[in-house]
């Protein structure tokens, strides 16, 4: 019996990867990844490479110490130096918050103020809303596109969220479902601003907008991922998930065994 419970576990991996999309390719070519494992380094080593200032490394989804970054919502932030801004993107991270104010996960936007922005910014909303905004223009017109979550998402628990950007149309995705978009044609500026997560970049802003809550695994991309693709960053198996699925398969094989010698002794007795 040991060596058949060994056996299943070796076997295991085997079995997780088998359970992947048919014809699926790892999700492995962001142009910039902040998995946030105690720093704010780009994991993809493009350069992309941000400074904390005044964020605390907490766990992650998995319970994983030190692997996500957390704001306190007063003046924690992320700064870059480098710019990032392609014409075509998806931005995707996970994020958990109890915000009841307005509070800036993502900025790319130097505008002074509402009215004059013309980048990119992700903020969760005074009712736990996410709004995502695309600009071009130096004042709202068919040149924006807002994007609001009908779930309010400011409940303590971790979520995935993706919002892909084209001249095509824009869309959003929560944990894994499209939750909104709007149709093309649309325009992005790529005059190259900074950015910045935690807060937000417009000057009359005098708080800042700043998160309180914690992100982890930011990704950005220089192309629009396909919907297959944003369930797969959504849909990660936990580790406790796959404990419990190994298990049961051990479970599964005692009960096969049980039944085995359950028909033997039965087969016995009527001899």
């Amino acid at each position: 019996m040991m060596k058949k419970i060994l056996s299943v576990l070796l076997l295991m991996p085997c079995i997780l990867f088998a359970w992947q999309p048919a014809g699926a390719a790892p999700i492995d070519d962001p142009v910039a990844w902040f998995p946030f494992d105690g720093n704010a380094l780009d994991a993809e080593g493009n350069g992309y490479n941000g400074t904390v200032m005044g964020g605390i490394f907490t766990s992650d989804r998995f319970g994983n110490p030190e692997s996500a970054l957390s704001f306190d919502g007063v003046d924690d932030h992320v700064h870059f130096d480098d710019v990032l801004q392609p014409s075509v993107f998806t931005f995707a991270t996970w994020f958990k918050t109890t915000q009841s104010s307005v509070g800036t996960i993502f900025s790319s936007d130097p505008g002074e103020n509402y009215y004059s922005n013309h980048g990119f910014t992700v903020k969760i909303l005074w009712d736990g809303r996410i709004r995502v905004r695309v600009d071009a223009s130096p004042q709202p017109g068919p040149d924006m596109s807002i994007i609001d979550s009908p779930a309010h998402l400011n409940d303590g628990k971790w979520h995935q969220m993706t919002t892909t950007f084209s001249s095509s149309g824009h869309k959003l995705y929560i944990d894994g479902f499209l939750v909104g978009e709007n149709d093309g044609p649309l325009l992005y500026s790529t005059t190259g601003f900074p950015m910045v997560i935690g807060m937000t970049h417009l000057t009359d802003e005098d708080d800042g907008l700043f998160f309180s809550g914690a992100l982890d695994d930011l990704k950005i991309y220089d192309h629009v991922l396909p919907a297959e693709d944003v369930q797969r960053l959504s849909v990660v198996p936990e580790p406790a998930s796959l404990f419990l699925f190994g298990i049961g398969l051990i479970g599964m094989i005692g009960v096969h065994r049980h039944a085995r010698r359950s028909r033997s002794s039965q087969a016995r007795t009527h001899l």
